[in-house]
């Protein structure tokens, strides 16, 4: 089978299921309730040994948010890496860059090296219902920060409707 053949059969069985085969795994930034660690915020410059929590709490998905700041200073992430590879080497985790502005070039040229697809995480804010009916078509993920005003809370989830999978939540502003 080719490629495009290959993909036309997954879509054919998703459709048929009406399930998706192959889902996105979206960054969590909050954790829910439980005895497991699935959002660190290693924002504020400290060694990632003593923000990482012992091994036995983290969740099989984590998500580790940190500024563009650290992007820049040396050693940084690779101790966050050193670290997971340590602890707990199987747990799929992503890398959430808080940023207002652009990152630099040097830390999306670290992310390609890193063999990893980058996606925006879109801060989403009321201003953005202007031009919502573009939102879904791009596929940003949306970060809904509380407190959100019911009526605009609803908004994200009707402009995503079928695809509420997408719409990240977090109960703090970040």
């Amino acid at each position: 089978m080719s490629g495009e053949d290959l993909l036309a059969a997954i879509r054919g069985v998703e459709d048929r299921l009406g399930a998706e085969l192959f889902p996105r795994v979206i960054p969590r930034l909050r954790n829910t309730p439980g005895e497991f660690i699935e959002f660190i915020d290693m924002r504020g410059g400290r060694a990632p040994e003593d923000l990482l929590p012992p091994p036995g709490r983290l969740a099989n998905s984590l998500t580790i948010l940190v500024d563009a700041v650290q992007l820049q200073e040396a050693g940084f992430l690779e101790g966050i890496g050193a670290c997971l590879l340590r602890w707990t080497p199987h747990t799929l985790f992503h890398l959430v860059v808080a940023s207002d502005a652009p990152l630099p070039a040097a830390a999306l040229e670290w992310a390609a090296e890193a063999g990893e697809a980058c996606e925006t995480i879109l801060r989403f804010h009321p201003d953005l219902l202007s031009d919502g009916g573009r939102l879904p078509e791009d596929r940003p993920l949306p970060l809904l920060e509380s407190p959100l005003a019911p009526a605009v809370e609803r908004e994200p989830a009707e402009m995503y409707r079928g695809l509420e999978r997408m719409l990240i939540t977090s109960d703090r502003p970040l």
